[in-house]
Protein backbone atom coordinates (compact mmCIF):
# COMPACT_ATOMS: atom_id res chain seq x y z
CA UNK A 1 0.00 0.00 0.00
CA UNK A 2 1.45 3.57 -0.67
CA UNK A 3 1.62 5.87 1.34
CA UNK A 4 1.69 9.19 -0.07
CA UNK A 5 2.13 11.71 2.78
CA UNK A 6 4.21 10.05 4.56
CA UNK A 7 2.58 9.37 7.46
CA UNK A 8 2.79 6.17 9.46
CA UNK A 9 1.62 5.38 12.90
CA UNK A 10 2.60 2.05 15.23
CA UNK A 11 -0.65 0.48 16.31
CA UNK A 12 -0.31 -1.89 19.50
CA UNK A 13 3.38 -2.01 18.60
CA UNK A 14 3.40 -2.94 14.74
CA UNK A 15 4.21 -0.15 11.92
CA UNK A 16 0.40 1.18 10.32
CA UNK A 17 -0.47 3.13 7.96
CA UNK A 18 -3.06 5.74 9.39
CA UNK A 19 -6.47 4.29 7.78
CA UNK A 20 -8.36 7.50 6.56
CA UNK A 21 -11.62 8.12 4.44
CA UNK A 22 -11.34 6.47 0.92
CA UNK A 23 -9.11 4.41 1.91
CA UNK A 24 -10.52 1.45 0.69
CA UNK A 25 -13.47 2.40 -1.50
CA UNK A 26 -13.87 -1.02 -2.20
CA UNK A 27 -15.45 -2.35 0.51
CA UNK A 28 -18.84 -2.67 1.13
CA UNK A 29 -20.92 0.35 3.52
CA UNK A 30 -23.16 -3.10 4.20
CA UNK A 31 -20.85 -4.93 6.28
CA UNK A 32 -20.86 -1.52 8.84
CA UNK A 33 -24.62 -1.47 10.43
CA UNK A 34 -23.61 1.56 12.15
CA UNK A 35 -23.49 3.31 8.87
CA UNK A 36 -26.78 1.30 7.30
CA UNK A 37 -27.97 2.74 10.57
CA UNK A 38 -27.82 7.03 9.75
CA UNK A 39 -27.71 6.96 5.59
CA UNK A 40 -28.97 7.98 4.19
CA UNK A 41 -30.05 11.06 5.06
CA UNK A 42 -29.94 14.76 4.26
CA UNK A 43 -27.58 17.14 5.80
CA UNK A 44 -30.51 18.49 8.22
CA UNK A 45 -29.02 18.86 12.16
CA UNK A 46 -30.03 16.24 14.99
CA UNK A 47 -30.08 16.39 18.14
CA UNK A 48 -27.68 13.60 20.13
CA UNK A 49 -28.38 11.91 23.09
CA UNK A 50 -26.21 14.17 24.77
CA UNK A 51 -28.41 16.95 23.45
CA UNK A 52 -25.35 18.15 21.01
CA UNK A 53 -26.70 18.92 17.64
CA UNK A 54 -24.70 17.49 15.03
CA UNK A 55 -25.05 17.20 11.01
CA UNK A 56 -24.49 13.79 9.75
CA UNK A 57 -23.17 14.15 5.65
CA UNK A 58 -22.78 10.77 4.16
CA UNK A 59 -20.90 9.44 1.72
CA UNK A 60 -18.96 13.04 1.84
CA UNK A 61 -16.00 13.16 3.22
CA UNK A 62 -12.66 15.19 3.19
CA UNK A 63 -9.04 13.72 3.18
CA UNK A 64 -7.33 14.41 6.19
CA UNK A 65 -3.96 12.66 6.40
CA UNK A 66 -3.78 13.56 10.71
CA UNK A 67 -6.97 12.47 11.78
CA UNK A 68 -7.01 10.65 14.84
CA UNK A 69 -8.36 7.31 15.51
CA UNK A 70 -10.33 7.21 18.22
CA UNK A 71 -12.12 3.98 19.73
CA UNK A 72 -15.86 3.96 20.31
CA UNK A 73 -18.33 1.68 19.49
CA UNK A 74 -21.39 4.18 18.34
CA UNK A 75 -21.87 6.60 15.82
CA UNK A 76 -23.41 9.07 18.16
CA UNK A 77 -20.62 8.32 20.73
CA UNK A 78 -18.09 9.66 17.61
CA UNK A 79 -19.99 12.39 16.58
CA UNK A 80 -20.32 13.58 19.90
CA UNK A 81 -16.30 13.84 20.56
CA UNK A 82 -15.85 17.52 19.27
CA UNK A 83 -18.61 18.90 22.01
CA UNK A 84 -15.50 18.34 24.68
CA UNK A 85 -12.36 17.80 22.62
CA UNK A 86 -10.26 20.62 20.43
CA UNK A 87 -11.67 19.39 16.99
CA UNK A 88 -14.34 20.52 14.20
CA UNK A 89 -15.73 17.26 12.84
CA UNK A 90 -15.23 13.06 13.51
CA UNK A 91 -15.18 10.72 10.95
CA UNK A 92 -17.22 7.02 10.68
CA UNK A 93 -15.49 5.17 8.34
CA UNK A 94 -16.23 1.02 7.56
CA UNK A 95 -16.81 1.37 11.64
CA UNK A 96 -13.55 3.25 12.37
CA UNK A 97 -13.52 6.62 14.17
CA UNK A 98 -11.47 9.35 13.82
CA UNK A 99 -11.70 13.32 14.71
CA UNK A 100 -10.39 15.82 12.60
CA UNK A 101 -9.27 19.97 12.91
CA UNK A 102 -10.09 20.15 8.99
CA UNK A 103 -13.19 22.57 8.60
CA UNK A 104 -16.07 21.09 5.85
CA UNK A 105 -16.79 23.32 3.08
CA UNK A 106 -18.60 20.63 1.06
CA UNK A 107 -21.03 19.23 -0.51
CA UNK A 108 -19.12 16.50 -2.45
CA UNK A 109 -21.59 14.12 -1.80
CA UNK A 110 -20.81 10.05 -3.30
CA UNK A 111 -17.39 11.11 -3.44
CA UNK A 112 -16.66 8.57 -0.48
CA UNK A 113 -18.97 5.83 -0.12
CA UNK A 114 -19.67 4.02 3.42
CA UNK A 115 -17.91 7.13 5.38
CA UNK A 116 -19.78 10.08 7.50
CA UNK A 117 -18.55 13.19 8.15
CA UNK A 118 -20.37 14.60 10.98
CA UNK A 119 -19.64 18.02 11.81
CA UNK A 120 -21.65 20.80 14.47
CA UNK A 121 -20.37 23.41 11.82
CA UNK A 122 -23.64 25.73 10.88
CA UNK A 123 -21.87 28.28 8.76
CA UNK A 124 -24.39 27.11 6.04
CA UNK A 125 -27.30 27.90 8.13
CA UNK A 126 -29.35 31.05 7.13
CA UNK A 127 -29.44 32.36 10.60
CA UNK A 128 -25.37 32.27 10.75
CA UNK A 129 -23.04 35.01 11.52
CA UNK A 130 -21.31 35.89 8.01
CA UNK A 131 -18.34 36.66 9.45
CA UNK A 132 -17.71 33.11 10.89
CA UNK A 133 -18.86 31.80 7.77
CA UNK A 134 -15.86 33.66 5.89
CA UNK A 135 -13.18 32.93 8.26
CA UNK A 136 -14.12 29.45 7.94
CA UNK A 137 -13.91 29.49 4.28
CA UNK A 138 -10.46 30.81 4.03
CA UNK A 139 -9.13 28.36 6.88
CA UNK A 140 -10.94 25.48 4.42
CA UNK A 141 -8.95 26.93 1.48
CA UNK A 142 -5.58 26.84 3.40
CA UNK A 143 -5.91 23.96 4.42
CA UNK A 144 -7.18 22.58 0.44
CA UNK A 145 -4.16 23.87 -0.71
CA UNK A 146 -1.76 22.34 1.70
CA UNK A 147 -3.25 18.76 0.95
CA UNK A 148 -2.92 19.95 -2.85
CA UNK A 149 0.88 20.62 -2.64
CA UNK A 150 1.28 17.38 -0.57
CA UNK A 151 -0.02 15.67 -3.07
CA UNK A 152 1.57 16.95 -5.68
CA UNK A 153 4.34 14.64 -4.86
CA UNK A 154 2.74 11.52 -5.35
CA UNK A 155 4.79 8.82 -7.31
CA UNK A 156 4.63 7.98 -10.70
CA UNK A 157 1.73 5.50 -11.51
CA UNK A 158 0.64 5.50 -8.37
CA UNK A 159 -3.38 5.67 -8.93
CA UNK A 160 -4.64 5.74 -5.60
CA UNK A 161 -2.35 8.83 -4.50
CA UNK A 162 -3.40 10.33 -7.88
CA UNK A 163 -7.12 9.67 -7.36
CA UNK A 164 -6.67 11.57 -4.24
CA UNK A 165 -4.66 14.45 -5.34
CA UNK A 166 -7.80 15.16 -8.37
CA UNK A 167 -10.29 14.80 -5.45
CA UNK A 168 -8.33 17.41 -3.59
CA UNK A 169 -8.31 19.82 -6.50
CA UNK A 170 -12.02 19.24 -6.77
CA UNK A 171 -12.28 20.04 -3.53
CA UNK A 172 -10.43 23.28 -3.70
CA UNK A 173 -12.37 24.49 -6.75
CA UNK A 174 -15.66 23.81 -4.77
CA UNK A 175 -14.09 25.59 -1.37
CA UNK A 176 -13.07 28.69 -3.46
CA UNK A 177 -16.71 28.52 -4.82
CA UNK A 178 -17.90 28.60 -1.37
CA UNK A 179 -15.60 31.27 0.02
CA UNK A 180 -17.69 33.26 -2.92
CA UNK A 181 -21.11 32.74 -1.68
CA UNK A 182 -19.85 33.20 2.16
CA UNK A 183 -18.34 36.81 1.04
CA UNK A 184 -21.73 37.73 -1.10
CA UNK A 185 -23.49 36.39 2.32
CA UNK A 186 -20.95 38.75 4.55
CA UNK A 187 -22.38 41.66 2.28
CA UNK A 188 -25.98 40.84 2.75
CA UNK A 189 -25.15 40.30 6.52
CA UNK A 190 -23.69 43.69 6.94
CA UNK A 191 -26.79 45.66 4.37
CA UNK A 192 -29.30 43.55 7.11
CA UNK A 193 -27.38 45.15 9.77
CA UNK A 194 -27.36 48.52 8.26
CA UNK A 195 -31.56 48.19 8.04
CA UNK A 196 -31.61 47.13 11.32
CA UNK A 197 -29.86 50.24 12.81
CA UNK A 198 -32.17 52.24 10.58
CA UNK A 199 -34.95 50.22 11.77
CA UNK A 200 -34.14 50.43 15.38
CA UNK A 201 -33.37 54.68 14.93
CA UNK A 202 -36.85 54.68 13.54
CA UNK A 203 -38.33 53.24 17.25
CA UNK A 204 -36.17 55.12 19.05
CA UNK A 205 -37.58 58.41 17.33
CA UNK A 206 -41.29 57.19 17.54
CA UNK A 207 -40.71 55.80 21.11
CA UNK A 208 -39.47 59.53 22.17
CA UNK A 209 -43.12 60.79 20.11
CA UNK A 210 -44.83 58.06 22.12
CA UNK A 211 -43.26 59.62 25.50
CA UNK A 212 -44.12 63.05 24.61
CA UNK A 213 -47.88 62.62 24.13
CA UNK A 214 -48.36 60.28 26.80
CA UNK A 215 -46.54 63.40 28.88
CA UNK A 216 -49.79 65.81 26.69
CA UNK A 217 -51.92 63.40 27.55
CA UNK A 218 -51.23 63.17 31.48
CA UNK A 219 -51.25 67.39 31.33
CA UNK A 220 -54.49 66.65 29.94
CA UNK A 221 -56.09 64.22 32.18
CA UNK A 222 -54.45 66.29 35.27
CA UNK A 223 -56.56 69.88 33.94
CA UNK A 224 -59.66 67.31 33.58
CA UNK A 225 -59.07 66.16 36.90
CA UNK A 226 -58.83 69.98 38.25
CA UNK A 227 -61.92 70.85 36.14
CA UNK A 228 -64.15 68.09 37.81
CA UNK A 229 -63.16 68.54 41.47
CA UNK A 230 -63.88 72.37 40.86
CA UNK A 231 -67.38 71.24 39.72
CA UNK A 232 -67.66 68.90 42.59
CA UNK A 233 -66.76 71.92 44.58
CA UNK A 234 -69.31 73.81 42.97
CA UNK A 235 -71.87 71.37 43.56
CA UNK A 236 -71.39 71.43 47.36
CA UNK A 237 -71.92 74.76 47.22
CA UNK A 238 -75.06 74.74 45.23
CA UNK A 239 -76.48 72.50 47.22
CA UNK A 240 -75.56 74.23 50.32
CA UNK A 241 -76.67 77.41 48.81
CA UNK A 242 -80.46 75.54 47.94
CA UNK A 243 -80.90 74.34 51.97
CA UNK A 244 -82.39 77.69 51.82
CA UNK A 245 -85.11 77.11 50.08
CA UNK A 246 -87.99 76.25 51.79
CA UNK A 247 -91.28 78.27 53.64
CA UNK A 248 -89.73 81.56 54.46
CA UNK A 249 -89.03 84.29 51.66
CA UNK A 250 -86.09 84.84 50.77
CA UNK A 251 -83.05 87.28 49.56
CA UNK A 252 -82.86 87.89 45.86
CA UNK A 253 -79.41 90.01 46.44
CA UNK A 254 -76.29 90.29 44.60
CA UNK A 255 -74.34 91.93 46.55
CA UNK A 256 -71.61 88.93 47.28
CA UNK A 257 -71.40 85.51 45.31
CA UNK A 258 -72.34 85.12 41.54
CA UNK A 259 -74.98 82.52 42.73
CA UNK A 260 -78.09 82.66 45.06
CA UNK A 261 -81.04 81.15 45.77
CA UNK A 262 -84.19 82.33 47.52
CA UNK A 263 -88.04 81.02 47.68
CA UNK A 264 -90.25 83.89 46.90
CA UNK A 265 -94.52 83.85 46.62
CA UNK A 266 -94.02 79.76 46.84
CA UNK A 267 -91.60 79.79 43.75
CA UNK A 268 -88.07 79.11 43.53
CA UNK A 269 -85.33 81.03 42.52
CA UNK A 270 -82.05 81.10 41.19
CA UNK A 271 -80.03 84.24 41.19
CA UNK A 272 -77.33 84.50 38.40
CA UNK A 273 -75.14 87.67 39.29
CA UNK A 274 -73.37 89.07 36.38
CA UNK A 275 -75.39 87.52 33.46
CA UNK A 276 -77.81 88.57 30.82
CA UNK A 277 -79.95 87.51 28.49
CA UNK A 278 -79.57 88.02 25.23
CA UNK A 279 -82.44 89.62 23.43
CA UNK A 280 -84.41 90.66 26.05
CA UNK A 281 -87.02 93.89 24.80
CA UNK A 282 -90.04 95.96 27.04
CA UNK A 283 -87.43 96.90 29.75
CA UNK A 284 -89.26 98.78 32.81
CA UNK A 285 -87.28 101.34 34.78
CA UNK A 286 -87.63 102.47 38.40
CA UNK A 287 -87.40 98.79 39.96
CA UNK A 288 -85.20 97.17 42.29
CA UNK A 289 -83.91 94.15 41.60
CA UNK A 290 -86.33 92.25 43.95
CA UNK A 291 -89.29 94.12 42.88
CA UNK A 292 -88.50 92.77 39.43
CA UNK A 293 -88.44 89.52 40.21
CA UNK A 294 -91.56 90.05 42.07
CA UNK A 295 -93.10 91.42 39.23
CA UNK A 296 -92.50 88.76 37.41
CA UNK A 297 -94.34 85.96 40.19
CA UNK A 298 -96.85 87.36 39.43
CA UNK A 299 -97.20 86.48 35.65
CA UNK A 300 -97.42 82.87 35.18
CA UNK A 301 -95.76 83.41 31.50
CA UNK A 302 -92.66 84.80 33.00
CA UNK A 303 -89.65 82.07 33.24
CA UNK A 304 -86.68 84.59 34.11
CA UNK A 305 -85.99 88.11 34.44
CA UNK A 306 -82.75 90.29 33.56
CA UNK A 307 -82.08 93.37 35.44
CA UNK A 308 -79.76 96.16 34.34
CA UNK A 309 -77.96 97.59 37.47
CA UNK A 310 -76.78 100.73 36.16
CA UNK A 311 -80.60 102.14 35.14
CA UNK A 312 -82.40 100.21 37.21
CA UNK A 313 -84.48 98.52 34.37
CA UNK A 314 -85.99 94.99 34.71
CA UNK A 315 -86.62 92.93 31.87
CA UNK A 316 -88.95 90.19 31.47
CA UNK A 317 -88.19 86.99 29.48
CA UNK A 318 -91.55 84.61 28.62
CA UNK A 319 -89.09 81.78 27.60
CA UNK A 320 -84.68 81.04 27.21
CA UNK A 321 -82.59 78.63 27.25
CA UNK A 322 -78.91 78.75 29.40
CA UNK A 323 -77.50 78.96 25.58
CA UNK A 324 -78.89 82.79 25.32
CA UNK A 325 -77.24 83.69 28.21
CA UNK A 326 -74.10 85.73 28.58
CA UNK A 327 -71.28 87.12 30.82
CA UNK A 328 -72.44 91.19 31.51
CA UNK A 329 -71.11 93.05 34.61
CA UNK A 330 -73.85 95.30 34.96
CA UNK A 331 -76.32 92.57 34.66
CA UNK A 332 -77.74 90.07 36.79
CA UNK A 333 -80.48 87.55 35.63
CA UNK A 334 -82.82 85.54 38.09
CA UNK A 335 -84.19 82.14 37.04
CA UNK A 336 -87.92 81.01 37.99
CA UNK A 337 -87.54 77.20 38.58
CA UNK A 338 -90.64 76.54 39.96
Amino acid sequence: LNDPFGFHFKMFGAPLVLLLPLIAPGLSQRSDPEYNRICPRGDDLVTLPSGNKIRYLCDDCLIDPVAEHRSVKTIEECADLCSKEDCKATIWDKGLCFTSKLTYIGPSPGSSPGCIWMTAQTCFDSGDDCGTCLNDKEECEKQKRKCEDDLARCKPGDDECEKKARKCKEDLTTCEDEKAKAEKKERKCQQDLITCEDEKNALEKEKRQCQADLRESQKKVDDLQKAADQCTDDLEECKKSGSGWGGTEGKIKCNSGSLTTATLNGNKWLTLCGFIINDVKGGVRGLTLKECVESCSTDDKCRAITYDDNKGECYKAHKFKTGDMRYSNYYHTVLRLT
